[in-house]
């Protein structure tokens, strides 16, 4: 079993002497793999960087989000306060105008029944004069509620228009995945760069595919290989096939099946 060197570089160290027996597996010859090792410390630190930028980027996120909730809740009280305000300025006011219509037929009613007791001689002049100044005095006021009345509903429904605006436009909360999706993204890329790289700095090592011999090690420490060069040849313990070279005077005695004794 023939190894050759998969590309071309230098071997860094040979790890086993002539004639000696190795296991499958075993550690046979390293190349050279500085330049491949360069490349991989500065990987992995494009990957630690890219690792921190993610964690970084959940903190602040973390923090935009609580001081976003926090602003959120302060207008969302803000616009909730304003309608509530509003509406209550505006149902008091309904109160008060039928409070004071209600106050107005009570003296309609009373001016009727002291005008009736006037003519009568039961009542005097002045008690119907100072009903009908009240009652006059309400009419005025219910006339001012009217208007009063249209301000305040007109600024309670603009209230409530800009209520539901907001909660129609309130600020959703962005996901988090989607923030740091590119980021997490480039650290995958990077990490199968690094686990490439690692691949790459293993077949530098050129392990034996078999139990055997080392029967042959054309190389040294130090030496310039190219790629295809043979390094080392490990010979199985036990083979069914052996290669035989023979003189070709001897070809014509040599057929399929020949019996023949190896020494």
């Amino acid at each position: 079993v023939m190894l050759a060197s998969p590309e071309p570089g230098c071997v860094r160290a040979v790890h086993v002497r002539l004639f000696e027996s190795v296991r499958a597996g075993q550690m046979l010859i390293s190349l050279d793999d500085a330049e491949e090792r360069i490349l991989l410390a500065q990987v992995e630190h494009d990957v630690e960087r890219l690792r921190a930028e993610i964690a970084a980027t959940v903190l602040r996120t973390g923090f935009g989000a609580a001081r976003s909730a926090i602003e959120v809740y302060d207008v969302t009280r803000q616009f909730a306060t304003d309608r509530e305000s509003t509406r209550i300025d505006y149902l008091s006011q309904l109160v008060l105008d039928a409070k004071d219509r209600v106050q107005a037929r009570w003296l309609t009613s009373e001016a009727e029944i002291v005008r009736d007791l006037l003519g009568s001689g039961h009542a005097s002049t002045r008690e119907l004069t100072e009903i009908e100044a009240a009652l006059e005095s309400l009419r005025v006021a219910i006339e001012q509620n009217a208007a009063v009345l249209a301000r305040k509903q007109a600024a309670f429904e603009e209230s409530d228009r800009r209520w539901g605006e907001y909660l129609m436009h309130e600020p959703v909360e962005t996901e988090l995945d989607t923030i740091i999706a590119p980021t997490r993204l480039a650290a995958d890329v990077r990490q199968r760069d690094v686990e490439g790289l690692v691949r790459r700095i293993d077949l530098h090592v050129l392990r034996a595919p078999v139990d055997g011999e080392v029967s042959l090690l054309a190389v040294s420490g130090g030496d310039a290989v190219v790629t295809g060069t043979p390094l080392v040849v490990i010979t199985p313990p036990r083979t069914q096939r052996l290669v035989a070279y023979l003189p070709e005077t001897n070809l014509h005695a040599i057929q399929p099946g020949t019996s023949v004794n190896v020494r």
